[in-house]
């Protein structure tokens, strides 16, 4: 520890401030927001909130977030549900230890940073529209237990600070921004964009993301384990294994779903550019037939979607693993991968960037057929362990041999730390 009065070490305040810089808001049109946190209050929230963690009730935990913004409109703009307090209450640990049952799982005590003065303001939730996929990065903190916080950007977790200690986030597939497993979400999302003119930009690669981890979770969320195996483009081993698949399907092309919710998504947010103005989101004229068409056709997508998800996830619990092109069309489940006598070597990356083996004789007959899987550029192969971790074996071209990287539903649902 820092010393003797702190219940945290300096190097948490540290990789907070650099963590948490602006913006804290981009939207689809372009314009950002966001302004920096001091030390101090930094200071003040961390020790807050480290502090309302270790208090209960009728001997309970009282599970607590928080997320900080300078003021409510920065939250109203993207259209959070609040509930907006008469009198803004002073910040503090007793604060947070009150308003928790009123929290429940997925709203956050709303706290307004302006001029330095910590208050809480509302109740807010956050909104799940598909039109801000990418956009809110505001900061948050969430209590998984007594003096166990995790800290997050948005819906992303940064570090988790415990028992004294700072955990970074494992390198992940999904956040893995510089890395090779960005460069395969890329190379997904031009696939499934070959039909459009123009590069693919930063939000839209955001957007396939969290599609995949909403697929990835959904997988999870069964408890049951599976695999997913994802062909390379043009693979020439795709006819072989579909004849080892149990069940071949008519394909299935969650792909082409995932662009019309994207697609959709960005049609719709320009109409509410167009209708809703901020900041007060006052109707500046009516709805047009064309744009309720546009809107009725993304809800249409966004159903797709999730019976999509929910099918592949079903699907992913049957022995062997869903096979799917590399256009993300499913084409079967119950494949049963070949393996080789001998486990392949793979590696794993660490939080500073260097690589150690993994030990893949410490795992079962699932990770081995994955890596097994996962021998040329291109091929993934996603594994759902039903005790909670998910991880992907792809082919690394930059080292040469098999990596598994940790992939974080995590990321997005920080109770799996």
């Amino acid at each position: 520890m820092a010393d003797s009065e702190t219940c945290y070490p300096d190097a948490l305040i540290t990789r907070l401030v650099e963590a948490w810089k602006p913006p804290h808001r981009t939207s689809l049109a372009g314009d950002e927001s966001g302004v920096p946190f001091s030390d101090g209050t930094l200071r003040t929230v961390v020790e807050q909130a480290f502090f309302a963690s270790l208090r209960a009730e009728e001997g309970r935990f009282l599970r607590q977030r928080l997320v900080l913004v300078a003021e409510l409109n920065d939250l109203s703009y993207l259209k959070w549900d609040l509930v907006v307090l008469e009198t803004p209450v002073e910040f503090g640990a007793g604060t947070l230890a009150k308003l928790a049952p009123a929290l429940g799982s997925d709203r956050y005590a709303v706290v307004s940073t302006a001029n330095g003065n910590l208050q809480v303001k509302a109740i807010g939730q956050p909104n799940d529209g598909p039109w801000l996929f990418a956009e809110d990065h505001y900061p948050r903190i969430q209590t998984l237990g007594p003096a166990d916080l995790v800290f997050l950007k948005g819906s992303s977790a940064i570090v988790r600070y415990r028992a004294g200690e700072v955990a970074e986030l494992e390198n992940d597939f999904l956040a893995s921004a510089p890395d090779e497993p960005a460069t395969a979400t890329r190379n997904i999302m031009t696939t499934l964009f070959a039909h459009r003119e123009g590069a693919v930009n930063s939000v839209e690669l955001d957007m396939v993301r969290t599609q995949l981890a909403e697929l990835f979770e959904a997988v999870s969320a069964v408890g049951h384990g599976g695999m997913l195996a994802i062909l390379s483009p043009n693979d020439p081993e795709e006819s072989n294994l579909l004849q080892v698949c149990d069940y071949r399907i008519k394909p299935m092309d969650i792909g082409d779903i995932i662009v019309s919710v994207i697609e959709g998504a960005q049609s719709a947010a320009q109409i509410e550019e167009r209708v809703m103005l901020p900041p007060d989101f006052i109707p500046v004229r009516a709805y047009t037939s064309d744009e309720l068409g546009t809107q009725m056709g993304l809800k249409d997508s966004e159903t797709a979607w999730r019976r999509a998800r929910d099918a592949v996830a079903g699907a992913a619990s049957v022995d062997g693993a869903v096979l799917l092109n590399a256009n993300l069309c499913v084409l079967g489940f119950g494949c049963k991968l070949p393996r080789a006598g001998t486990l392949p070597t793979v590696s794993r990356p660490l939080s500073n960037g260097d690589f150690a083996s993994y030990d893949l004789s410490k795992r079962g007959t699932r990770h081995a057929a994955a890596a097994q899987f996962a021998d040329r550029p291109g091929r993934m192969a996603v594994t759902f362990s039903a005790d909670g971790p998910v991880g992907c074996f792809m082919w690394s071209i930059k080292r040469g041999e098999r990596i598994y990287w940790p992939v974080h539903v995590g990321s997005f649902a920080p109770n799996r730390w």
